[in-house]
């Protein structure tokens, strides 16, 4: 349960609240399972607090300094988290369902299992963000920077990508059926197994990618499919140099005009491949 006399200091407002926080610097807020709902806590500074179960729906913290907090199980369901920061914050299980964190600080967080649905993610900054099997369906992370973060068997449906990067991202798994992700920054990013059916790959960098379980650079944590599935994808145009690609299931994929030179298609069926145009130069076929 939450400190009462905390509570008390935070009703009187966040200028009270920060100034409290600065006098106090050896005090770790404890706000679990509060309902804070209504209270007003723009650029409130939470870091290294307890909100563990914490209701904070519809709550605007936008500029809020939430680094290091425990946020696990946390609503923060439609709330106002534009411009926060949440760096090396812990929010396994939180939902944050329809919330805005427009140009937040996600870098180094783990939001594993986390509910991100339909949030605006738009120039957020999660380097390194360790989003395990969590849900952003119809989430907009255009411009977002997700260099090496951690999105296996992450649900990203109808997920709103334009200008983001993934580079050296861990998409084991991912659920990118159907996808738009045309001219998106996908190198070095490990697709073992992941689920890219039908997706729309056209003028999107995928050099040094990985989509195979046996290259050197993959840790098997186990469980994961042999096979990426890039049947029926859309990858015209786009430079899968050096990238790996054996086992990967390829069936009626468009490669026209594609980069895969130096790429490893060992053992890879390319019957109804379209290949036209594409650049095989030192590409691994036996």
């Amino acid at each position: 349960m939450a400190d009462q006399n905390q509570l008390d200091i935070l009703r009187q407002g966040g200028e009270i609240w920060n100034r409290w926080r600065k006098q106090h610097a050896d005090i770790q807020p404890n706000l679990r399972e509060a309902d804070l709902k209504g209270f007003v806590l723009r650029k409130i500074d939470f870091s290294d607090a307890d909100l563990y179960f914490a209701e904070l729906q519809q709550v605007d913290l936008s500029e809020a300094n939430f680094e290091r907090a425990s946020l696990a199980g946390t609503d923060l369901s439609k709330a106002d988290l534009s411009k926060a920061n949440l760096s090396r914050s812990e929010a396994w299980g939180a939902n944050l369902e329809g919330a805005t964190l427009r140009q937040a600080n996600l870098s180094d967080a783990i939001f594993n299992e986390a509910n991100l649905n339909q949030t605006d993610l738009r120039d957020a900054d999660l380097s390194r963000a360790n989003l395990i099997f969590a849900t952003l369906s119809h989430a907009n992370i255009s411009g977002a920077n997700l260099t090496g973060a951690d999105l296996s068997g992450a649900d990203l449906q109808d997920v709103i990508v334009q200008g983001t990067t993934f580079e050296g991202a861990n998409l084991s798994m991912a659920y990118l059926v159907g996808a738009d992700l045309s001219h998106i920054d996908l190198s070095k990013a490990h697709l073992v197994g992941a689920y890219l059916r039908g997706a729309n790959l056209t003028g999107a960098n995928l050099k040094k990618a990985n989509f195979n379980k046996a290259n050197v650079g993959w840790i098997d944590s186990g469980g994961e499919p042999e096979q990426a599935d890039l049947r029926e994808a859309n990858l015209s145009g786009a430079d899968l140099s050096y990238a790996d690609l054996r086992t990967a299931r390829l069936d009626r994929a468009n490669f026209k005009g594609t980069n895969l030179s130096r790429a490893n298609l060992r053992g890879v069926d390319l019957t109804h491949v379209d290949l036209r145009e594409a650049n095989l130069t030192g590409a691994i076929f036996e």
